[in-house]
């Protein structure tokens, strides 16, 4: 017999095709994990919001089967995105006490794309105070706590997001990430994780820089989170592709993989040592790669890591620098104070014709 609990552990991609062919509802979808969310989340701390709108939207969705509508990929599949994306009438925080009351009037467009898609985005998650840290923790709302063990981290900023996951109360995610907001939880959190290439997701209605600036800033991307990989696919094949404002200039058409199948591995670094226990236990999947087939190599010409970090800091400046204003600037330049722990943010002072050569570079 079919539990609520059972439902909550289901691929979006297998829910989709239940409540296409009405096995399931997205109502009692929504239900099930609305049931666990109230369960469970108190002791993790991923959601930070419920929209109450959400059982209207599944209703809608379930007559929508009924009348033999077209469905999209994630027609009836309630999920959460993210608390700096931008929610057509739903708080939008990024975890900053200043925007406890915002609430924006347009969806960012990637959260568009996945209602256009059929998800029903029923809540928002946790994060680091504007995503600006690889912790989960803000004045706002408080830690979120890794699912596995509640001492350590979900990690950041996304955190919320994967340990939404991780803990069966939203099947997918939508987050962001810069310099590991999506990498990191999902690491720490034991799910699937994406960083897209810069541009494949439009970003606009990310906070930051959104309500105040509408610039999109350097490096930054959205990306999924899952259980698995094919929810990852699923997922960057419903919001991959050009923001509104540029639909008419481009679209977006990946080539297909190359052929056999290649896996590059770097074990460690002296500019970033890895744990042994780590290295062991990369070294076991490498062996499963290989297994199934794959071309591995320990190669990495012209790579040398601790520059590579140093051109990324030099970008990230721009990004890290967001919080520094001319005084500070200055103060800094002058060497009359320190920068901040911020990553990239010991280079916000820097010149642009620094900043014009870790371009080049990159």
């Amino acid at each position: 017999m079919r539990t609520d609990d059972d439902l909550c552990w289901w691929s979006a991609t297998r829910v989709a095709r239940a409540i296409a062919v009405r096995e399931l509802s997205a109502r009692e979808y929504l239900d099930a994990l609305l049931i666990r969310v109230e369960r469970h989340n108190p002791s993790v701390n991923a959601i930070v919001a419920i929209d109450d709108n959400a059982r209207a939207a599944a209703t809608r969705a379930d007559q929508a089967v009924v009348s033999g509508e077209s469905l999209g990929p994630l027609h009836g599949v309630a999920m959460t995105v993210k608390d700096s994306l931008a929610t057509a009438g739903l708080r939008t925080t990024s975890g900053a006490a200043e925007l406890a009351e915002y609430v924006p009037s347009d969806d960012a467009p990637a959260v568009t794309s996945l209602r256009r898609a059929g998800a029903i985005v029923f809540g928002k998650t946790n994060l680091a105070e504007y995503a600006a840290d690889v912790q989960c923790h803000n004045e706002l709302w408080g830690i979120t706590r890794n699912p596995w063990h509640g001492d350590f981290t979900a990690g950041g900023s996304s955190g919320g997001s994967a340990a939404a996951v991780a803990t069966g109360l939203s099947p997918v995610e939508l987050g962001s990430d810069v310099a590991g907001s999506i990498r990191i939880p999902a690491a720490n959190c034991g799910v699937f994780g994406h960083k897209p290439s810069y541009g494949l997701v439009p970003t606009h209605g990310h906070v930051p820089p959104y309500p105040r600036r509408r610039a999109i800033p350097d490096l930054a991307v959205l990306g999924p989170l899952a259980r698995c990989a094919a929810d990852l696919e699923l997922l960057m094949s419903v919001v991959a592709g050009p923001a509104p404002a540029e639909a008419l200039a481009w679209r977006l058409r990946l080539p297909p993989p190359r052929s056999g199948r290649r896996l590059a591995v770097w074990y460690s670094d002296p500019a970033c040592p890895v744990d042994s226990a780590v290295i062991a236990a990369m070294a076991i999947a490498v062996a499963d790669f290989a297994s199934a087939g794959f071309t591995v190599t320990e190669d990495r010409p012209g790579i040398d890591a601790a520059h590579s970090f140093d051109v990324f800091s030099r970008l990230l400046a721009c990004i890290a620098g967001g919080t520094y204003g001319p005084q500070d600037i200055a103060e800094i330049d002058a060497g009359m104070r320190p920068t901040g722990p911020e990553l990239g943010a010991r280079y916000v002072a820097q010149r642009y014709i620094d900043w014009k050569a870790a371009n080049e570079a990159r």
